[in-house]
């Protein structure tokens, strides 16, 4: 693993100290002075490496969630890697609890984008692009990710779907209907297009 710079663990510092405070505070009562407070830094740092505490809360989504997620499925199956992510999102549940009531928007985008390539590159690999068109898999990995991302927040705010393990469990069955409906689909398509290919033999 790289050495962290100076800069990421100053703003690693910061993240630290303003989650902690959002285990007992609302994001709306939490000011720069109470973060830098906690943290033993002074405003001036802490506006050196944030606009203001909406682009925290967007550095700690980006970092500690998406990016670790895509640096976990470099190594791991996409379902490995959304079980660790679940896992440290259940680690930090009153933080995020807290943050996603307040604003969900730009951590449900950054993952719906991470989602929407994943499932599409899963969907290539599991049917011949020939019979399945670019369309109907960007149609197939949007609705899949939207519904992904969605359930997670619901889970992280409600508590909702159970453990993390069981959480996870019931996106692979879904994940496992789809596969099974895309593959007869084009199966079903191959077949037609041989019928027709013989009957144009004749």
């Amino acid at each position: 693993m790289a050495k962290l710079s100076k800069g990421e663990l100053t703003k690693k510092e910061i993240a630290s100290a303003f989650k902690k405070l959002m285990e007992t505070k609302s994001f709306e009562n939490i000011t720069v002075h109470d973060i830098t407070e906690a943290c033993g830094l002074n405003r001036l740092t802490f506006y050196y490496h944030f606009e203001d505490k909406y682009a925290l809360l967007n550095w700690i989504y980006y970092n500690e969630i998406t990016k670790t997620f895509l640096e976990d499925l470099k190594e791991s199956s996409w379902i490995e890697s959304l079980l660790a992510t679940l896992r440290r999102l259940d680690k930090d549940r009153v933080y995020y609890q807290n943050a996603l009531t307040n604003d969900n928007s730009e951590f449900r985008t950054y993952m719906y984008r991470v989602m929407v390539d994943m499932y599409a590159d899963m969907i290539r690999e599991w049917i011949d692009n020939n019979y399945v068109d670019d369309e109907e898999i960007v149609f197939v990995s949007s609705f899949f990710a939207h519904g992904t991302v969605g359930m997670v927040i619901d889970w992280v705010e409600d508590d909702a779907y159970g453990t993390p393990e069981e959480m996870v469990n019931r996106l692979q069955e879904l994940a496992n209907d789809i596969q099974m409906m895309l593959i007869g689909d084009a199966m079903k398509r191959s077949m037609e297009e041989e019928g027709g290919d013989a009957g144009n033999d004749d």
